[in-house]
């Protein structure tokens, strides 16, 4: 495998995960549920998976 063959699938590979996390924030935020996140020193906070969507794609949260 070449190294451009290489980059191009890494470049796919967060292409295609970044759809998934948008996906399912999208679907989450919903649902009105919640996530489990890291707060950076090594314990956990739980965040609205609506305002987390509305901060990070700057979308209103979408509703059925």
């Amino acid at each position: 495998m070449s190294v451009e063959n290489h980059r191009q699938n890494i470049s796919e590979l967060k292409e295609g995960m970044a759809l998934a996390e948008y996906n399912m924030l999208r679907e989450k935020a919903m649902r009105n549920e919640t996530l489990i996140q890291s707060d950076g020193q090594g314990g956990t906070v739980e965040v609205s998976a609506r305002d987390l969507f509305e901060k990070l794609y700057g979308e209103p949260a979408p509703t059925f």
